[in-house]
């Protein structure tokens, strides 16, 4: 859990936005580098929102849960599991909040300067350009695990003081990187040609894992599932979703096991039990090596 110490420049506050029909809850945590905006909203039907930045930044929207429509601003759409970094002004946002099948909303938003940028893709001049220099930049991204990982850790870091501060500017950096190498790899030839039949089978192994990620599996177990070679399965996973099979299920059994120690309902065996772990011990090394701490000190 975020804690603030004055000896950082870590400053964290809360919240609350009632609508006639929503409830929205922001945490905002600005650091020396970066001002990031968590949102968390339930919602009965589209509400409007409007956001008058203070100074102009690069910033990204990644829409975790439901999605988002500008209405004063071209191309600034955000789809669910979607996000979009682009230059912001000093102009009012005019938003349509939008929420998934649950009447739920999450977004995250990243605010970094310029030189930011400029410093961390300094030999980068292509990204430099196409983000910086034309006259209305915005890139667009599917969130893959990967980002979405990240984006989670970024928010619920379990540190303090400066280490906070650090760790968080880390994750900053990391995100960047991510979309780096998304927009990278789009504009890349691809090696690897997936046939609409092969999408569909991975796309089943994806759901496949997604529901049975605290069972045992092997490669060659999950292409006999679904008909398609173990080389095209573990080439076209990570073509199509950025990431391999094992750290899918390796990402999901992490964030189940943090969802349900912070939950406070449940010991750390039966956490480790639950995400697929016959021992105790050897969950609690996978997870501290995940998130950098003993799942027991999370819980405390």
């Amino acid at each position: 859990m975020l804690k603030t110490n004055s000896r950082t420049n870590l400053n964290i506050n809360k919240y609350t936005i009632e609508g006639q029909n929503y409830t929205m809850k922001i945490t905002t945590i600005d650091t020396s580098v970066a001002k990031i905006k968590h949102g968390v909203y339930r919602a009965e039907a589209n509400f409007h929102h409007t956001v008058l930045p203070t100074q102009e930044s690069i910033l990204t929207c990644n829409c975790i849960q439901g999605s988002s429509i500008t209405l004063n601003h071209e191309n600034l759409d955000i789809h669910e599991q979607g996000a979009l970094l682009f230059k912001e002004n000093t102009v009012p946002y005019e938003h349509i909040m939008k929420t998934n099948k649950n009447n739920r909303g999450e977004f995250i938003e990243i605010a970094v300067s310029k030189s930011f940028i400029k410093n961390l893709f300094e030999e980068e001049k292509d990204y430099l350009d196409e983000l910086l220099e034309n006259n209305s930049p915005k890139l667009t991204f599917d969130l893959n695990i990967n980002t979405v990982q990240v984006l989670k850790q970024l928010i619920s870091n379990p540190y303090q003081g400066k280490l906070a501060e650090h760790y968080i500017n880390s994750k900053v950096e990391e995100a960047h990187l991510l979309q780096y190498h998304n927009w990278n790899y789009n504009k890349a030839p691809k090696e690897l040609h997936l046939y609409s039949r092969d999408e569909e089978a991975l796309r089943e192994i994806k759901t496949y894992i997604t529901n049975n990620y605290n069972q045992d599996f092997t490669i060659q177990e999950l292409a006999l599932r679904v008909g398609i070679n173990q080389t095209k399965l573990k080439k076209g996973f990570k073509t199509l979703f950025g990431t391999t099979t094992l750290k899918y299920m390796h990402d999901l059994r992490m964030q189940k096991a943090l969802e349900m120690i912070y939950s406070n309902q449940y010991k750390i065996y039966e956490i480790a039990e639950f995400v697929g772990y016959k021992h105790s011990h050897h969950f609690s090394s996978a997870f501290k090596k995940y998130y950098g701490q003993l799942p027991a000190k999370v819980k405390m």
